[in-house]
């Protein structure tokens, strides 16, 4: 296949799940009332792609996860939103029609920035084209859609670092590669990444005029670590969309007081908990609100955004509940309480007790902790060890220690407090940023994963462009504000869009065909020749035992054991590599039939390739710079006496 052709079809599959979930989800949110289709696009993504994937979800329950039933639930998805077809490439068509308010430079300069994050948005869908590589992605995110994919059913993966997980991106991941391939489920994450910013966008300029929704997309797109779990089949990014589409419906019921919505933030709130177990703090958000916040509507939802020269009152006045509103009582508070969660236990309460069940711990594994294995069975090289060394190595290695992944955004992290100082003005901007930031610190507390902290981006985005739109709008007026507002969107894009870019030069071209994919993957992946080696010539008839090469799972044929935690751990195959027969009974204990070694930088190799030790146990069949692999021999039979 072309370049042009892996391109378009992978392109093309994506853009028709896109319009299939919007079309299904504003179907569904006009169930919950008109105030719903205040937000055309962010909102109905989020909803219809957390319909098809609990759609999914069923299937693979029923052990029905194979095809053509993915195809069907996709093809009932399009025949359900049957009454938002027309309308919806009615507004597509006239999207670039739209009259645009303020004046002639405040036009030109929104523009501009609105082409500057079309631009950094566009970036993030050439990366997710590359083979998978990112280390959790296939680890067992990737490994668990592939199980099943290829079962058609929802089963424990006793292989996994996790066997029982809230699985629902992995189902929709496993849906993606039965219809397409890996590449397919990379751009399902990017889709939801994209229709985050599609979300704030909506979300700002609605309430707060056009360049706080500009500038809430770019705080997002800016994000260097966001753009890269989102072209590498990892969940955040959709984690991170359905905890904002759960806080826009409940701003919308606040708004408008139509219980509808409640239950509708309740089903998207299950649903993140569905994808991760993070998601349970939107499950918390709306029970808080439910009980504390109560509806206060406001002056009626206008489809048409706000103009740019003046902001709307919402931005600085809080509006009050008028007199016909009915009292917040108590009892009418525990109603909606409950069906705000019931609505979430439909969606998330299956996927826990299958885990209790499965596992022992509902919420697992933060229940039994699993640890790493101590220091001293583990020996690890000093950081001040790798700075001795010359050459620009140790920084690398000093980076890699103190930063794994790609830094978050500078410029949305700097002004996140900003939001929880205008109270008074945006009591909205206030909520959100206090949101934002419990949800850093619950997520702080139990495991402080830079990844994992980026899911409150989203609502920290939302916050500041909340208070810097109307604040400079008010301040300078929309001809003085807009060269500042498109300096500060061009800061704020500026991360994501060099590091994509950056990350894009170094990759090289797109692989389109196997031996472009074979040759980009023994490039990104230490170890990964060694691995291909094993499948070109045992096929699937193999069993591996991966010492320090845990991430290389997903591209095993065959079976593949091995990591720091589980019945065979790293540390026990490291007290076994100084003694060749005692390793020779770990890996039989194991039930493996191979040993890949993949060389650690400062760590000294506990299998050296020709090392006479291990020829009456082992068998060396493969080596290279970055690893090796071995053959359990055999032993003899024992003669009788």
């Amino acid at each position: 296949m072309s370049l042009a052709g892996f391109v378009s079809i992978h392109l093309v599959f994506t853009g028709c799940v896109a319009l299939t979930a919007t079309a299904l989800g504003r179907r569904l949110a006009a169930l919950a009332g008109p105030a719903s289709r205040a937000e055309r696009w962010g909102l109905p993504l989020a909803l219809g792609l957390a319909a098809i994937g609990c759609g999914l979800a069923l299937l693979a329950a029923a052990g029905w996860l194979l095809p053509p039933w993915p195809l069907a639930v996709f093809a009932v998805a399009a025949v359900a939103a049957a009454p938002q077809w027309r309308p919806l490439f009615a507004e597509m068509a006239a999207l670039a029609r739209r009259p645009r308010g303020g004046g002639a430079g405040a036009t030109m300069a929104a523009v501009g920035a609105a082409a500057a994050v079309g631009a950094a948005a566009a970036a993030v869908p050439a990366l997710a084209l590359y083979p998978p590589t990112g280390f959790d992605a296939l680890l067992y995110h990737l490994p668990a859609a592939a199980r099943f994919a290829a079962n058609g059913r929802l089963a424990a993966a006793p292989e996994l670092r996790f066997p029982a997980f809230p699985w629902l991106n992995e189902i929709l991941f496993a849906a993606a590669m039965q219809l397409q391939d890996d590449v397919a489920a990379q751009l399902l994450e990017c889709l939801a990444y994209l229709g985050t910013a599609v979300l704030l966008w909506e979300m700002g300029r609605r309430r707060f005029g056009a360049w706080a929704g500009l500038l809430g997309a770019a705080l997002w797109l800016g994000s260097p670590l966001v753009a890269w779990a989102a072209a590498s089949a990892y969940v955040e990014p959709f984690e991170a969309f359905l905890l904002l589409a759960t806080v826009e419906a409940l701003l919308l019921w606040r708004e408008t007081a139509a219980p509808r919505l409640l239950v509708l933030a309740g089903a998207l709130a299950g649903c993140a908990a569905a994808v991760k177990i993070q998601g349970l703090f939107a499950i918390g958000l709306v029970a808080v609100w439910a009980l504390r916040a109560g509806p206060a509507p406001a002056e009626p939802l206008s489809r048409e955004p706000a103009p740019v020269a003046e902001p709307p009152r919402s931005a600085t006045v809080s509006a009050p509940a008028p007199a016909s509103a009915p009292p917040n009582s108590r009892r009418r508070r525990w109603r909606r309480l409950a069906a705000a969660l019931l609505a979430a236990a439909v969606v998330a309460l299956p996927w826990y007790v299958w885990i209790g069940v499965t596992t022992g711990d509902p919420f697992f594994p933060l229940l039994t902790r699993l640890v790493h294995p101590a220091a001293e069975e583990v020996p690890a090289a000093p950081v001040w060890h790798a700075l001795r060394e010359p050459g620009p190595r140790p920084w690398h290695a000093l980076r890699q220690a103190i930063w794994p992944y790609p830094p978050g955004s500078p410029l949305l992290w700097l002004l996140a407090p900003l939001p929880l100082f205008w109270r008074r003005r945006s009591p909205v901007a206030a909520s959100l940023g206090a949101a934002g930031l419990a949800l850093v610190v619950i997520t702080a507390a139990v495991h402080p994963d830079p990844r994992l902290l980026s899911v409150a981006g989203p609502l920290f985005a939302a916050a500041i462009a909340a208070v810097l739109g109307p604040w400079a709008l008010a301040r300078w007026g929309a001809a003085g504000a807009a060269p500042r507002l498109l300096a500060v969107a061009m800061l704020a894009l500026l991360p994501g869009a060099g590091y994509t870019a950056l990350l894009a030069v170094r990759r090289g071209a797109i692989p389109h065909d196997r031996a472009g994919r074979e040759s980009y993957l023994r490039r990104q992946l230490p170890g990964y020749g060694a691995l291909s080696w094993l499948n070109s010539v045992h096929g699937r008839r193999y069993a591996v035992y991966g010492l320090w090469a845990e991430n290389l799972r997903y591209y095993a044929a065959g079976r593949f054991v091995g990591d720091w935690y589980g019945a065979a751990p790293f540390a026990a195959a490291l007290r076994a590599a100084g003694r060749p027969a005692d390793l020779a009974a770990f890996l039989a204990g194991a039930g493996v039939d191979h040993l890949l070694v993949r060389r650690m930088a400062g760590q000294p190799d506990p299998v050296p390739c020709g090392d006479p030790r291990f020829a009456p146990f082992l068998r060396a069949e493969h080596c290279d710079p970055e690893a090796s692999v071995w053959a359990v021999a055999t032993p003899p039979p024992r003669l009788a006496p």
